[in-house]
């Protein structure tokens, strides 16, 4: 949550979309090893949305493409534990990962 600085409240839990990156992974680094490519750089990113009240969390998950992430046991109710004691103002960041991985045809 968001006001004068950040308190983290749960890391959203997405189990079958990390086996598909680490799949995906795992196929990038066959085909370097293959030598039939070579990796040409990796960048990543954070990408930040701002939600105004708890309410709108479930409208953001259901506009991700499934499997949608969800709340850790107890992460739910966390939220809206330090919502309550939020101050006036205080936003929700909703912060995602975003890596690019470059190949270069051998």
């Amino acid at each position: 949550m968001t006001g004068r600085r950040r308190l983290p409240v749960a890391t959203l839990l997405e189990t079958a979309f990390e086996r598909n990156l680490d799949a995906a992974e795992s196929a990038l680094a066959r085909v370097v090893e293959e030598d039939a490519f070579h990796l040409a750089g990796v960048r990543s990113a954070r990408f930040r949305t701002y939600l105004e009240r708890p309410s709108q969390m479930r409208t953001y998950l259901e506009l991700i493409y499934p499997p949608r992430p969800r709340f850790p046991p107890g992460g739910r109710a966390r939220l809206y534990e330090m919502w309550d004691a939020a101050p006036r103002g205080a936003r929700i960041e909703v912060t995602e990962s975003l890596i690019l991985n470059a190949l270069r045809r051998r």
